[in-house]
């Protein structure tokens, strides 16, 4: 499960704690359930988790600073004292939150969304089918600096830094006409570039 928001800034604790569908309650409530079916029974049991205690993230930007400042943890988000204290004196006008259950990689921080590089933040909620299979595939996609870039096993970070190699082999060829793209001009992406760089990095997956 996953949130996000922009407008004026508002404290974190407005979204994550004290709301009765706050993230953290939708974390721990089986009534906050998607309610998917599926021909197969025990795909529609792990798409209709009632926990998602795995470990959580939250993002956020404060003014004045390019990159969002990211905590996750492994803890259940509503055992997380610090999460608990942070939520309480953080504004911000833009925000991310995950809450995980694991469905590729194991429980750890590396696995535990949002993800970030630079100025982007990133988190996804589902899966690639057969993700395993096209792993290398993907990986075989990216750009260097970004496949060093991964320290998780999840397909969720994997989609991320494909999508940021796409974006720049995309401003290459829109923009750029020499041998690199610079890091500055990859953070400098309007939203229609990144929208395309998306959709061409789902169409990528699609196809393999």
């Amino acid at each position: 499960r996953w949130l996000a928001y922009r407008g004026p800034p508002i404290n974190l604790s407005t979204l994550v704690l004290y709301p009765e569908n706050s993230i953290i309650n939708q974390s721990r409530d089986a009534q906050f359930l998607p309610g998917l079916t599926y021909e197969n029974q025990a795909i529609t049991d792990k798409r209709n988790n009632r926990v998602n205690a795995d470990g959580f993230g939250v993002a956020w930007y404060t003014k004045g600073r390019k990159n969002a400042c990211l905590y996750k943890s492994t803890q259940p988000s509503w055992g997380d004292s610090n999460l608990l204290e942070l939520a309480d004196h953080v504004e911000s006008p833009t925000i991310f939150a995950h809450v995980r259950a694991a469905s590729m990689g194991v429980a750890s921080v590396q696995n535990c969304h949002p993800f970030k590089w630079k100025s982007f933040t990133f988190m996804h909620n589902g899966g690639i089918s057969e993700f395993l299979k096209i792993k290398r595939r993907i990986q075989n996609l990216m750009e260097d600096e970004f496949f060093e870039s991964l320290q998780g096993s999840t397909d969720s970070e994997n989609i991320f830094y494909l999508f940021l190699s796409v974006l720049k082999r995309n401003l290459y060829d829109t923009k750029s006409r020499v041998k690199t793209v610079n890091m500055i001009q990859i953070e400098e992406a309007t939203a229609l570039e990144i929208a395309q760089a998306l959709s061409d990095t789902i169409q990528k997956i699609v196809e393999l």
